[in-house]
């Protein structure tokens, strides 16, 4: 399947995550890192899974897993699940109000926190003050 359309999907899935997190509409600020680890053969099934790693103010960290499923030739009666693709995806909460804090409650969420909260800082990202208005015209680096 060509990246591109794996990349709009999992845009989508982030933009409804972020939605869902927030309460209220966001406003998608930046793509951040993406890995294409393998390809994804036409026929097989593709699971995403969407995750709000990160927040400060307004802005969040969302991360999306490409899982493939599909049968192996040697056991035709499993599947086998491989991960092919990660993306993150910086989303603005439009709104007074700031987001709700995530609070990782595994050693595996403290490390995403821990490694999106270290991405955030190295990107200077900021909510531009008109965002709390009337929503995202463009991105302010800080």
């Amino acid at each position: 399947i060509f990246g591109g359309h794996l990349l709009r999907l999992a845009a989508e899935l982030a933009y409804s995550t972020a939605v869902l997190h927030a309460g209220r509409h966001c406003e998608a600020i930046a793509l951040g890192d993406v890995t294409f680890k393998q390809p994804v053969p036409i026929g097989c099934v593709l699971e995403f899974r969407a995750k709000v790693v990160y927040t400060s103010g307004h802005l969040m960290r969302v991360t999306v897993v490409a899982t493939k499923h599909q049968q192996l030739i040697e056991r035709p009666s499993e599947l086998h699940a491989s991960v092919t693709n990660d993306f993150t995806f910086v989303l603005a909460a439009v709104g007074a109000h700031e987001l709700r804090r995530i609070e990782p409650q595994t050693l595996r969420e403290v490390v995403q926190y821990l490694a999106a909260h270290r991405q955030h800082v190295a990107d200077g990202y900021q909510a531009p003050s008109s965002l709390l208005q009337e929503g995202m015209e463009h991105v302010l680096l800080g």
